[in-house]
């Protein structure tokens, strides 16, 4: 049977580069977006290669949508075995730590941050159901302490959020096998070499758990 991984934000970018990389391994993808006609698009990208795919509309910034996602895969597939919380990014505005608005770093935080754990959360019951559960948080070099001078600030905040979430959700799981990981490239790549790292934490036999892995291994948060 194949494995089944739901990844958001899996429309473009990194996202659909790890979709497109476990379907030719043979996964079961579910292809995460918020966007209804191009989650589509990108899901019937995979299935005119040959992959099972299928598209599940989810807003991580919507709690309602989180809630009826995680129903609507139950009742496909009943369970996950991997989550990849890949959706996020920068919003306007987030430049200056100096000038940055309350507004600016709460939707940051909202988007980076809340939006993963929400949706862990939400899927959590289907991630017990998997006898080999993942979870792996699409990070940055940006939420190192030691790395994040020169990048966007609400950015670098809510991925130091997000490695926080990560190693509160690692102690979590560790009494139901459940690894929970952090992941990103060391720069700017493209998609392809960004979802690298997010496939091997999917894929690894005997995967870590509660730590920050970047192209050439973990490295101090």
């Amino acid at each position: 049977m194949s494995k089944i991984a739901l990844i958001t934000g899996a429309n473009k970018g990194i996202g659909y580069a790890v979709a497109e990389a476990l379907a030719h391994d043979n996964w079961r993808v579910l292809v995460g977006a918020r966007d209804r006609g191009r989650g589509l698009e990108a899901t019937e990208r995979l299935l005119t290669q040959g992959y099972a795919a299928e598209f599940v509309e989810l807003d991580i910034t919507d709690a309602s949508t989180i809630a009826a996602a995680a129903s609507e895969v139950r009742s496909l597939v009943g369970h996950v075995d991997v989550l990849v919380n890949n959706a996020g990014g920068i919003l306007p505005g987030d430049g200056d730590i100096l000038t940055l608005t309350s507004d600016v770093l709460l939707g940051t935080l909202e988007l980076n941050t809340l939006g993963a754990l929400q949706v862990t959360q939400a899927f959590w019951p289907l991630l017990l159901e998997s006898k080999d559960a993942r979870v792996i948080n699409v990070s940055s070099l940006g939420g190192s302490l030691a790395n994040m001078a020169s990048w966007s600030p609400a950015y670098c905040i809510s991925k130091a959020a997000l490695n926080a979430v990560t190693v509160q959700l690692a102690h979590a799981g560790q009494a139901h096998g459940i690894s929970v990981n952090a992941g990103g490239p060391d720069a700017p790549r493209s998609p392809e070499q960004g979802a690298a790292i997010v496939v091997k934490l999917a894929t690894q036999t005997n995967p870590p758990t509660g730590g920050y892995w970047n192209d050439a291994g973990a490295i101090a948060w």
